[in-house]
């Protein structure tokens, strides 16, 4: 079964409750109404698929946003759509010309921003299972990295010891790390959200 997109919301009540509500009906929405919290979620989520933001969030303004994410090398790939309520022309080409990907004035409804989500999706020049990778790349260290790629493909310990001729207590403790790292407290965590998905 195909997975929904995951879109993160970063919204100050600018947006029609309504139009959330029917946002919520073609993809996972993740409702955030700080700055803080939706950087929290981009750092510990592994399934973000689209950042769409407020221009009207006070704690921190899209350019500031959009400066974060670029430099962090997992979310380089992330698409980022700003709604402004206020039809800035000015604001909307800073933005542009700053690495934002879309800039949508009001007024919002959920089926032109549906349309905007999808445009940015299908041009992800990065496919989903790259990604996949690119996010376990930017945490792990190299061995980490290969013994985690037995692990999502459900090898035990000791198969794994014997195919890396590590010591079967370096692999354990290996084991632990690498879910420690990636904020997950079991092996089938890890299978289930690396292992290859058919979209």
């Amino acid at each position: 079964m195909k997975r929904m997109f995951c879109i993160l919301l970063l919204d100050d009540h600018s947006l029609p409750k309504r139009e959330i509500e029917q946002l919520g009906n073609s993809y996972e929405i993740l409702l955030e109404e700080k700055a803080e919290q939706a950087v929290k979620q981009l750092k510990e989520k592994k399934k973000v698929d689209l950042l769409l933001m407020s221009d009207q969030i006070a704690d921190m303004a899209p350019l500031e946003m959009i400066m974060w994410i670029r430099s962090i090398r997992q979310l380089q790939w992330l698409p980022f759509i700003v709604l402004d309520g206020r039809s800035d022309v000015e604001r909307e080409v800073r933005a542009l010309r700053n690495g934002v990907d879309d800039y949508l004035g009001g007024p919002f409804t959920s089926e032109r921003i549906s349309a905007r989500i999808d445009a940015r999706l299908k041009r992800l020049n990065v496919s989903y299972e790259e990604r996949r990778w690119i996010e376990l790349e930017s945490v792990l260290t190299k061995s980490e990295l290969q013994m985690a790629k037995y692990i999502i493909r459900g090898y035990t310990n000791q198969e794994i010891s014997e195919e890396l001729h590590y010591s079967y207590g370096y692999v354990k403790k290996c084991g632990s790390i690498i879910l420690s790292k990636l904020h997950m407290r079991r092996r089938s965590d890890l299978r289930k959200a690396y292992l290859i998905e058919k979209r």
